[in-house]
């Protein structure tokens, strides 16, 4: 009774030019007793970061600053927050078109899992985390989704290039150290367009 049932994998097949793509497949039934344990694991990784974060915390200071906060920049930033992760997600949707057709609903817990493992992990490894528990629920190769995900970070390079040379224009004279790190960037970043084409 504690064994799960074997699940079939579904590969999408992958759509030629001229087709329509393929719907993406419905993630498999989990198993309960698997369930469990992955939610017991995740509460406890949260209790241990929780009590990292918190460890050598001043509260009688925490509450101060609390009581002396405005919080009438919450909403508004929890607004830009939500805007944030819709865009985000559905631009990612827009990218994974090569893998299938995903809805927002599909693709979403993934990429929050990934965002917030970029927060406890460094060098922004919940990138590979958002990869894997993509493709473990959708039956795609880990790194297919990988590389959707070094297109996106090539897009916001991209985007940050846009707003420095439209700095450029209205900044006189240009910090010369902020120019070095942006053509450095649009270097690295034109090396990896190559190697992804």
């Amino acid at each position: 009774p504690w064994r799960c049932p074997d699940r079939t994998t579904l590969h999408p097949a992958r759509p030629s030019p001229a087709d329509p793509l393929p719907p993406g497949p419905e993630p498999p039934e989990p198993c309960p007793v698997r369930r469990l344990l992955q939610m017991g694991l995740a509460l406890a990784v949260a209790a241990l970061a929780l009590l990292y974060a918190l460890w050598g915390v001043d509260f009688a200071r925490l509450r101060a600053l609390l009581a002396d906060a405005d919080y009438r920049v919450l909403a508004p930033f929890v607004g830009f927050m939500a805007l944030f992760f819709l865009f985000t997600g559905l631009r990612w949707n827009l990218i994974l078109r090569s893998l299938g057709r995903y809805s927002l609903a599909q693709s979403g817990p993934a990429m929050m899992i990934g965002f917030a493992g970029n927060n406890v992990l460094p060098a922004h490894l919940g990138e590979f985390v958002r990869a894997i528990v993509f493709g473990r629920q959708f039956g795609v190769p880990a790194s297919a989704v990988f590389v959707t995900l070094v297109v996106e970070r090539l897009l916001d390079v991209l985007a940050i290039l846009v707003f420095y040379f439209a700095a450029v224009l209205w900044i006189d004279p240009f910090p010369e150290t902020i120019r070095l790190g942006a053509e450095a960037a649009a270097g690295v970043m034109a090396v990896a367009s190559v190697a992804i084409v």
